[in-house]
């Protein structure tokens, strides 16, 4: 966290009973009449939902508090509607900021398949999103969308391939007097000097990053970290996940960690897989230092955001329940006003260690404030048999996703719900989920807090 004391005065001198963060229509009426100097530095943020047209032009992806745009996270998957789970597992993530940089990167797992596991990673760094047919001829593009302009309240968007259904998007605007970049970098050996341009307070990042325009890696290859700026230092989590192709039986590999910004798990010949990850050793004026366990080559896309206003962020790991109900998430130590979360059913352990067991084939992706949530879940069947020789019956790979208004969704790897929470509240110390269902794998999430500051 970074002294923002000057401008903290100058929002209680010039207007001190403005909120920070979404603002109601009279609060905007009134700052838009408030001399530019003396505005209150504010940071905005939020969360909306809409379905993807059927049709190649544009789209809006606007709210009344974002002004100006400043950057934008979107999230798809291969879902059209709330709490209805779909064959194949298929996601992607994209960023873009008012530079007009973009980047996005995804993955598909074919349901169904008993000769082979198909799997792949497509990815993009001319588009926000890009969503793959995981059937036939798998890898072939049925939904791409380019940053198209900036709005006065948010972003348009181009869709550059009409979507094949009206697949349900979820964009988590960021605007204000915050100041935003995205990019692609990678580290190859033991360190890296990654210069963003930006003094950030925070770095949400993807993988895979490579230096290819746009092109399909094989097997299913994904990676959310996340690092953030406190008051004492940093702090910073990541998990990753494959889903081995053309493997039998089907194998999916996957791995948390609670100290890495960047995880990636790599395979070697046929199904040879290895770790390899890298911390972040500090945020500096212009970019962070990565250095890698040992040597690694990962690329990685980042969005990274750098506050007007003294505010906290946070990332922590917490523990997910195994009992329905409500639970208490108090790890941030503070009331937010926005929450992203990555989720597995992998367990703690120590020390923290790949795994490659059915815990692996579940994760989940979920944004929300106390208005506005959306919560994705993605699985795939691990150790399925595909072709043992007669005459034991065969079996079908098992892959599948969907998207709720929720605050985390999981399915176990067989597709069974295995955690699905609703947001209770936001609370002083973080925020309280209400659990429908919870199984009894005990689950993680890695969570990145951003504090709701009233100034």
């Amino acid at each position: 966290m970074k002294n923002h004391m000057s401008r903290r005065l100058l929002q209680r001198v010039a207007l001190p009973f403005l909120f920070v963060g979404i603002a109601s229509a009279q609060e905007i009426e009134v700052l838009n009449k408030v001399p530019h100097g003396l505005r209150p530095k504010r940071d905005r943020f939020a969360i909306v939902r809409q379905s993807a047209p059927l049709a190649v032009g544009t789209q809006d992806f606007t709210h009344p508090t974002i002004i100006p745009f400043k950057a934008a996270i979107f999230i798809v998957s291969g879902a059209t509607s709330d709490a209805s789970a779909v064959l194949h597992a298929r996601v992607c993530v994209g960023f873009c900021d008012y530079h007009g940089n973009e980047r996005c990167s995804g993955a598909y797992a074919k349901n169904g398949e008993s000769d082979e596991t198909e799997c792949g990673t497509p990815h993009s760094s001319t588009a926000v999103l890009l969503l793959t047919e995981p059937q036939s001829p798998p890898g072939t593009v049925v939904a791409r969308a380019e940053f198209d302009s900036v709005l006065s309240n948010g972003v348009r968007v181009n869709w550059t391939v009409a979507p094949d259904q009206n697949y349900l998007v979820t964009c988590i605007l960021f605007g204000g007097d915050c100041d935003a970049i995205v990019g692609k970098d990678e580290i190859v050996g033991s360190t890296a000097t990654v210069t963003t341009g930006l003094d950030a307070d925070f770095y949400v990042l993807t993988s895979p990053g490579t230096a290819n325009p746009s092109s399909i890696d094989p097997d299913w290859d994904t990676m959310t970290g996340f690092v953030a700026r406190t008051g004492s230092g940093l702090t910073q989590a990541s998990q990753a996940f494959r889903f081995v192709r053309l493997l039998n039986p089907t194998a999916d590999y996957a791995y948390v960690r609670p100290d890495r910004a960047l995880t990636h798990l790599k395979r070697s010949g046929t199904a040879t897989v290895t770790s390899e990850s890298a911390q972040v050793t500090e945020i500096t004026s212009t970019g962070f230092q990565l250095v890698a366990d040992g040597t690694a080559g990962i690329g990685f896309s980042y969005l990274g955001i750098d506050f007007a206003d003294d505010r906290e962020v946070e990332v922590v790991v917490e523990d997910l329940p195994t009992s329905t109900g409500q639970t208490s998430f108090t790890g941030l130590g503070f009331r937010p006003k926005l929450v992203l979360t990555a989720s597995s059913l992998i367990p703690a352990a120590t020390p923290e260690q790949m795994v490659f067991d059915g815990t692996a084939g579940s994760s989940g992706l979920s944004a929300f404030t106390a208005s506005s949530s959306s919560a994705y879940s993605f699985h795939h069947q691990d150790g399925v048999l595909l072709f043992p020789p007669p005459p034991n019956p065969g079996g079908f790979t098992s892959a599948g996703c969907a998207v709720f208004d929720e605050g985390l969704a999981l399915f176990a790897h067989d597709g069974a719900t295995a955690k699905q929470g609703t947001l209770a509240s936001m609370l002083s110390t973080g925020f309280m989920l209400d659990f429908s269902v919870a199984n009894s794998s005990p689950g993680r999430m890695i969570v990145l807090g951003i504090q709701d500051k009233v100034q």
